[in-house]
């Protein structure tokens, strides 16, 4: 039954419309990120540095967090309400069903993650060559976790009042990504 209702709460997030839409908006700004920006290099370092890298998924960070909001408020909208009403006549404890919910949220948005890591990859590969890839897991691990788990909490929090604040959380993602900021 775990396993049954995770595959389900992974396949209403990643089975649909919107995801399609966002692969191809990451594509299209991962390729203009990487095109424009990353390939002259980032504070004098080389394009594949890890500077260059951090740099690169500091850029594509509010989109992965406006996914992440976008999947918080598919579990939390009325439609996502209806589906805790059948999967609540389950033997699972609420507990379990949130924490299955909660893991099917965070793999959505790993496997988001994956797309401009993965085409990054690609394009380094491509015009570079031969890289150094381990020196890339700690910008990696350093960019995209500390703004997840923030993000991840407090759309928790704002979808258990109203989902729809989680729609306020996207404006204000988005408006910091705008702001300007000291190099």
């Amino acid at each position: 039954a775990l396993r049954n209702i995770f595959l389900y709460e992974c396949k209403r997030l990643l089975w649909n419309k919107f995801f399609f839409g966002l692969l191809l908006v990451l594509l299209f700004y991962g390729w203009q990120v990487l095109g424009g920006t990353t390939i002259l290099g980032v504070a004098h370092t080389a394009p594949f540095s890890p500077w260059s890298f951090g740099a690169y998924l500091a850029e594509m960070m509010p989109l992965l967090l406006v996914a992440l909001l976008c999947f918080l408020s598919i579990l939390t909208s009325d439609t996502g309400k209806r589906v805790e009403v059948l999967i609540a006549a389950t033997p699972l404890s609420q507990a379990v069903h949130c924490r299955i919910r909660y893991t099917a949220v965070t793999v959505a948005f790993l496997v988001v993650t994956a797309v401009p890591v993965v085409y990054a990859v690609g394009f380094y590969g491509i015009i570079f060559g031969a890289i150094d890839w381990n020196t890339l897991l700690l910008p990696l691990v350093i960019t995209v976790f500390p703004p997840f788990l923030l993000v991840m909490g407090t759309g928790l929090w704002l979808g258990r009042v109203h989902h729809r604040l989680l729609m306020a959380l996207v404006a204000v993602v988005l408006l910091l990504a705008v702001v300007p900021v000291p190099s």
